[in-house]
């Protein structure tokens, strides 16, 4: 009833069943009689579950080679013999004693499942990628970890597809096939990050879609960055390299090429040998067996580290390029503020009240526009990166092209100010609670520019003395020079460039 080659599951099925059926009086009548016999090690229901294994093994070995090319069939069997084993798994069966997924591991079988899997991922990929909601977050209005992240759908699924595949081989007990797994994993991977580069070419740097690949980017990042310290991948990483030191050992004795997983075929037969299951290339169990959990201290590496390298380079490159769009508007509604009128205008005394320059009201207006923009697209993580990359290239922007390109009266000195304080510094401020530490050059600038005449010519003077002293007593140090810096709040500025932004001012005459 339960032999029916297109139906695993039956049988399957039957001998748990069989298992559970019989658990409790193995437990209470056969147990105590192991004990009394000296078999104290030895567990009635495990003893019992691996006599109905051998006739499963043999069943599926015997199976397996008769599918023929139906890749349907042969698909079914592999996920109703993985879902079997995890089941027993959850009867207390040991999983490092003899089961079905030996035969899963034999060459013809295992290549073929390889295979497979390979191209069940890659079409999955791609109706991941082509769905209409790819890149829309997946959970709505329900704020979760991943609504944190800005994770978009495509990436969940994808990473959910790696979990699901990882899953599928964790048990597998043989190292080298889970090796192959492994390294298919790592090429989805890279495919997908090469994807996903494809698409962001297409996209304009301030656009949704873009930030969405950013987004998807630095969350795989961080995931991949979480799995390297799991045990399956740090045991994953030590039998890789160990496997691959062994076969470049191997290559340059001249001993040709290594055995794969390790099977044979009885006669001219296509049936799997089920003796051969168990046993594995002798030369290749070497590699594998005396693992101990003490070396992965010394390990250099992690599985993942090139994979997150080649993800953590393209997302450097994206966010440089957000940054750069940004900073290439700022500029093109810059030029009337870089031209202003620094040296003639008004007096702060002929103002009601200080407002915004009109010019800086036009910067600080698509400045603001722009990163509000941003922050809507990428996570807080993410948009923190842009926005303090942002503040060093603006503040190196607006102090060697407004500052030291003009020069400056009373009132432009004071507008100057304002605008930086007022405009600038809030915009940042909504933020960081402290703007002014990202803009010290401008902060100090302003510093300089509006400092009282009589106290900006005294500071001219102390500098001028030091650079130039009369080896009198009464010399002054290059130390002075900075002491009275930091006597008026200037703590990054040099003395001879705070010297040169004093003589920007139209004031100081010596």
């Amino acid at each position: 009833m339960t032999n029916n080659i297109k139906k695993p599951e039956w049988y399957m099925t039957q001998l748990l069943t069989w298992v559970r059926d019989h658990s409790s009086f193995l437990e209470e009548r056969i147990q105590p009689l192991l004990d009394k016999a000296g078999f104290k090690y030895s567990t009635a229901v495990s003893e019992f579950t691996k006599g109905l294994l051998q006739l499963a093994i043999e069943k599926l070995a015997a199976d397996l080679p008769k599918l023929g090319q139906d890749d349907v069939l042969f698909s079914h069997t592999i996920d109703e013999t993985l879902v079997f084993c995890k089941e027993l798994v959850g009867f207390g069966y040991p999983i490092n004693q003899p089961g079905c997924l030996y035969v899963l591991c034999s060459d013809s079988v295992f290549n073929r499942w390889l295979d497979l899997e390979d191209k069940s991922a890659t079409e999955k990929v791609d109706a991941i990628l082509q769905s209409e909601t790819a890149w829309q977050l997946p959970y709505g209005d329900n704020i979760t970890d991943l609504e944190e992240l800005m994770v978009p759908e495509c990436t969940e699924a994808f990473m959910t597809l790696m979990l699901v595949i990882t899953d599928r081989y964790k048990r597998l007990p043989n190292p080298l096939a889970k090796i192959k797994f492994f390294n298919m994993q790592l090429l989805l991977l890279d495919d997908f990050r090469t994807r996903l580069v494809q698409i962001m070419r297409e996209q304009h740097p301030l656009d949704a879609i873009y930030g969405s690949i950013l987004n998807a980017i630095n969350y795989i990042i961080l995931i991949l960055k979480e799995w390297s310290d799991l045990p399956l991948f740090l045991r994953l990483h030590y039998y890789k390299v160990e496997y691959e030191n062994f076969e470049t050992n191997k290559k340059k004795q001249g001993n040709g090429d290594l055995a794969e997983i390790g099977t044979e075929k009885d006669g001219d037969s296509n049936t799997i040998s089920v003796s051969s299951l168990v046993v594995t290339n002798f030369e290749i169990s070497e590699v594998f067996h005396d693992f101990d959990q003490i070396k992965l201290d010394f390990m250099k590496g992690m599985a993942f580290d090139n994979t997150i390298s080649l993800f953590e380079h393209l997302r450097k490159e994206m966010r440089k390029i957000i940054v750069e769009m940004i900073m290439y508007d700022t500029k093109a509604r810059s030029q009337h503020y870089r031209k202003d009128r620094w040296m003639s205008m008004p007096s702060q005394k002929e103002y009601l009240k200080m407002t915004l320059s009109d010019s800086g009201c036009e910067l600080f207006m698509v400045l603001k526009d722009r990163l509000h923009l941003v922050q809507q697209q990428l996570c807080s993580p993410l948009f923190e990166e842009v926005w303090q990359k942002l503040s060093q290239l603006l503040n190196k922007y607006i102090y060697e092209e407004v500052v030291l390109q003009n020069r400056f009266n009373e009132g432009g000195a004071t507008q100057l100010s304002y605008d930086i304080t007022r405009g600038l510094f809030s915009l940042f401020g909504e933020y960081t609670q402290r703007p002014e530490n990202y803009f010290k050059d401008l902060k100090e600038c302003c510093i300089l520019l509006t400092l009282k005449a009589g106290s900006a010519m005294l500071l001219k003077e102390v500098f001028q003395n030091a650079m130039h002293p009369n080896h009198s007593e009464d010399s002054l140090k290059p130390t002075d020079c900075v002491k009275a810096l930091q006597d008026i709040s200037i703590f990054k500025m040099l003395p001879d460039t705070a010297l040169k932004i004093l003589s920007l001012r139209t004031d100081l005459h010596i």
